[in-house]
C-alpha cells in the first residue's frame, strides 16, 4: 500500500511490465531471469535462454521419443513401430535407418533396429545427428515442439 503511493507521487520505481504484452512482471518468475529479461514467464520461456533453462530442469527427467520417421524417404510416425514397419526391406536384410526425435531436442540415427530391440530404445543406443536434423524437427507437429 505504500509503495502504491510512493508510486503515484512519482518516488518510487513504477511497476516494470512485459516488453511484449504490458503484463506486470513478478520478481521470481523464471527465478527472476524473466523479471531482469523484462519479459513476463509466457514470454520468456519461448525465448531461447527460456527453453535452455526449462531443458535443463527436464533433463533429470525421462527422456522420450517424441517422432519416429522411417522408410525412404524418411517418413513421420508417432510410434516406433509403425516407423519400422514403413523401414523393412525384406526378411533377412537389414532394415533401413530410423530416426527418432527426443523429448530434449536431440536427433539420433539408429541402423538394424528391430522390434525386439525397439523395445526401450535409448538415445544412447543410436548415433546422435550433428548435421542435418532441422529437417526432422521442422516435421515435428507444433503440439509436441513444446520440449526443444
Amino acid at each position: 500500500m505504500r509503495l502504491r503511493r510512493l508510486r503515484e507521487l512519482g518516488v518510487a520505481d513504477p511497476v516494470k511490465t512485459c516488453s511484449v504484452c504490458d503484463k506486470p512482471l513478478k520478481r521470481g518468475a523464471g527465478q527472476n531471469l524473466a523479471w531482469s529479461a523484462g519479459l513476463c514467464y509466457q514470454h520468456w520461456i519461448q525465448t531461447p535462454e527460456g527453453k535452455q533453462n526449462r531443458r535443463k530442469g527436464q533433463i533429470k527427467n525421462d527422456i522420450w521419443g517424441v517422432a519416429f520417421f522411417g522408410g525412404d524417404p524418411p517418413q513421420y510416425f508417432t510410434r516406433i513401430k509403425a516407423a519400422l514397419k514403413a523401414s523393412t526391406v525384406k526378411a533377412g536384410r537389414d532394415n533401413q535407418p530410423l530416426f527418432i526425435v527426443w523429448s530434449d531436442g536431440r536427433v539420433t540415427l539408429h541402423l538394424g533396429l528391430t522390434s525386439r530391440k525397439a523395445v526401450g530404445v535409448k538415445p544412447e543406443d543410436g548415433d546422435e545427428m550433428l548435421e542435418g536434423f532441422e529437417e526432422f524437427l521442422s516435421e515435428v507437429p507444433d503440439a509436441q515442439k513444446n520440449w526443444f
